[in-house]
């Protein structure tokens, strides 16, 4: 059976066998799909170092979907690509809004509002909205398990100052207004400093759809990159869990 089911994925080329998200796209929205891998791949949006981190796929496996769209020989990378394009373009940081009308021809809510069919017709939000949703690689190298949290282990930046506490750092009172809203918000379920007292690093449980999304949503953090800095994120699948918890 798992043979079977590789072969149809490999043998993809009647669009809707084995991609009914694609099926579902009308011409306009798979224009505005190839805008998006346009952007990601040639604009000025993602820096090269950080491209893989974001999207699970490197510049070039970006351009070689965006150059056989809506073709693939790989429909996984394909979503991979899609869906990460879109998604980053509206999460990430870049501070390159004057360029959007460059490379895109309609809006954010528009690009937001195409993100949310492709996903639901691909299965993937009801998946997130259970498991708190990333998309992972299996035993076997294929992506499509999922991990119930990220773990963000947070360490002292450049701009840290050994001679004070956590709390009397520059801009505390900024930062910590900065991750209440995270917490209520749900997108930091735990945190807190590892070992005694203030710790080394900070822990982050974090229930968001992939990397790439905390990441984007911890560079708005007024200490991201000068007082902390990510030092890893890892996926948590949780086994065990107490009553009631």
């Amino acid at each position: 059976m798992e043979a079977a089911r590789w072969a149809r994925i490999r043998n993809h080329g009647r669009v809707g066998e084995t991609r009914p998200w694609l099926a579902g796209l009308g011409a306009q929205d798979r224009e505005l799909v190839r805008q998006a891998l346009t952007a990601a791949v040639t604009g000025p949006f993602f820096p090269d170092w950080e491209f893989a981190t974001l999207f699970g796929l490197d510049r070039d496996e970006v351009r070689a979907v965006l150059a056989a769209w809506p073709e693939t020989d790989d429909p996984t990378a394909q979503l991979t690509a899609v869906t990460n394009a879109l998604n980053n373009l509206l999460g990430y940081p870049h501070g390159l809004d004057r360029r959007w009308g460059d490379y895109l021809s309609v809006d954010r809510n528009r690009l937001q509002g195409l993100l949310h069919t492709i996903r639901q017709a691909a299965g993937l939000e009801g998946r997130v909205e259970r498991a708190g949703g990333a998309m992972l690689e299996d035993d076997a190298g294929h992506r499509g398990s999922t991990a119930d949290y990220f773990l963000v282990t947070v360490a002292r930046g450049p701009a840290w100052d050994h001679g004070r506490r956590r709390r009397e750092q520059a801009g505390w009172d900024e930062h910590a207004a900065f991750m209440d809203a995270l917490a209520a918000e749900g997108v930091v379920v735990l945190g807190g400093p590892v070992g005694e007292g203030d710790g080394d690093d900070v822990l982050l449980v974090v229930a968001v759809d992939d990397e790439a999304t905390i990441r984007a949503r911890l560079a708005a953090d007024p200490w991201a990159g000068s007082i902390l800095t990510i030092d890893a994120v890892r996926p948590w699948s949780v086994w065990l869990r107490g009553p009631g918890r």
